[in-house]
């Protein structure tokens, strides 16, 4: 049982060095790669966003999460494809590469994205108020497009927010979970160690009992 409370705790601890992705559905960012290539050899948006609808999706999995660094390898399902087009914008400064025309081609997609889908971060229902927002001031929206935008990011960065700390919630309440069951275990196989001893005990304290009682009787007839 000592070994079993190690290996939990052990358990632990990999889990919680691991982006909470258990059970959750997500996609490789392998992605970037082959969208990259796309702009590359000059695919247009509607490519590109080919490209990431046909994306496949995978379900996380206990050993998926232990065996995987996942905000490495991973994109949690629901990742807009503005957040992935940046990272790869971004790839491009790290990586130190020099093709010009390919980062021209990369910047002008995204600018692309951002005026045909400027709220694809959101929350479903929250774009769609946004996009409703955007139809009804038809030829005014360009007045207060870079406050929509900016609020439209901050609404973005909010939820993100929420979201971590409800995996975190989550997460804390199924480690107490474990962690009663193992207590639970523990005990219960503390009592089921020590009943064979009291068993013991009781059984020579009633023999010896017994022996007293019949030495005394033995006595007795004796006198």
């Amino acid at each position: 049982m000592i070994m079993m409370s190690v290996m939990m705790v052990t358990f632990s601890g990999i889990l919680l060095n691991h982006d909470n992705t258990l059970g959750k559905p997500y996609f490789c960012k392998s992605i970037k790669v082959d969208i990259g290539k796309a702009i590359q050899n000059n695919a247009d948006i509607e490519v590109v966003k080919h490209i990431y609808n046909q994306r496949l999706v995978k379900k996380g999995d206990l050993f998926d999460v232990i065996l995987k660094k996942s905000q490495d390898e991973k994109y949690i399902e629901g990742t807009p494809l503005s957040i992935i087009l940046n990272d790869i914008l971004a790839d491009y400064y790290l990586n130190g590469q020099s093709d010009s025309i390919y980062l021209l081609n990369i910047q002008a997609t995204i600018l692309l994205h951002n005026q045909t889908n400027p709220f694809d971060k959101l929350e479903p229902n929250q774009k769609n108020d946004f996009e409703n927002l955007r139809c009804k001031l038809d030829g005014e929206y360009g007045l207060v497009e870079n406050d929509i935008n900016r609020i439209s990011e901050t609404l973005y960065q909010r939820n993100q927010l929420v979201n971590t700390y409800l995996d975190k919630s989550n997460f804390s309440y199924w480690i107490s979970i474990v962690a009663l069951v193992i207590t639970s275990l523990l005990s219960l196989y503390q009592i089921l160690q020590s009943t064979p001893k009291k068993l013991t005990k009781i059984i020579k304290s009633a023999l010896n009992l017994n022996d007293e009682t019949e030495n005394v009787s033995e006595g007795s007839k004796l006198l």
